[in-house]
């Protein structure tokens, strides 16, 4: 996905972009509340 940024971006895709972002944010946010849990847990 990262890979589509370059200025002649095709805004066409645009909405299925956006819903992959968001799966991305998620999957993120997931890897750092566990990184955190076991941080603690230590």
């Amino acid at each position: 996905m990262l890979d589509n940024l370059e200025s002649n971006y095709d805004r066409a895709n645009a909405g299925d972009d956006l819903h992959q972002l968001k799966q991305e944010l998620e999957s993120l946010r997931g890897q750092q509340t566990e990184d955190k849990e076991s941080q603690e847990a230590k």
